[in-house]
């Protein structure tokens, strides 16, 4: 008899929770990094864009879609772009809200974890139910090493088609150079024992 009892009970407590689970499906959830999970070490903002759709046969009330990562304080979330005010949706409507973050200077490289906080009731007749759930499995953000890296460029001068006639010129007027050189000392020495001479 005790046994029948309590398998009656363990029935009804899966079926409760069942239940429970179906009514508190709640909103699907998309996730777009706007500059990609992985950031440099030292970037200190970001942001995501997540998108909710109404999943459920009835009306929902969104109160609160809030980020929450593995560096800030429990119950502490980022939120923004209209994720703090209430909007309602009708069955098969979706909205998006894009959520800034900011991230520590000194963040150590490595994965955080975050996941959406979301507060939302589901019309019930004429009054409405309160639900609160965390989106799961959570998402990573990858926090990596900044590199950097150095450009460099280099440029080939192209001689031109006539340097062979410049470099002829340049040799023609150094031997004119020259010769006026040795014919002007030439000149001197001349002048220089005509004079002695007398």
């Amino acid at each position: 008899m005790k046994i029948t009892r309590i398998l009656v009970a363990a029935m009804l407590l899966c079926f409760l929770l069942t239940s429970s689970y179906a009514q508190e499906a709640g909103p699907s959830v998309q996730w777009k990094w706007n500059e990609a999970n992985t950031i440099p070490q030292g970037k200190e903002s970001s942001s995501i864009s997540i998108t909710l759709s109404n999943t459920e046969k009835r009306e929902m009330r969104l109160e609160f879609v809030g980020l929450h990562f593995a560096w800030m304080p429990n119950d502490t979330y980022t939120y923004g772009g209209g994720s703090e005010k209430t909007n309602t949706l009708s069955p098969g409507q979706s909205i998006t809200y894009t959520i800034p973050f900011g991230i520590p200077k000194n963040l150590a490289i490595g994965p955080y974890k975050c996941y959406a906080a979301i507060i939302y009731h589901i019309a019930d007749g004429s009054s409405w139910t309160k639900i609160s759930s965390a989106y799961s499995p959570p998402q990573v953000l990858e926090i990596v090493p900044l590199i950097v890296v150095t450009v460099t460029s280099t440029t080939t001068l192209a001689q031109p088609e006539d340097w062979t006639v410049d470099f002829a010129v340049l040799l023609a007027f150094t031997i004119v150079g020259l010769a006026l050189l040795a014919t002007f000392r030439s000149a001197r020495r001349r002048k220089e024992r005509s004079s002695e001479g007398k």
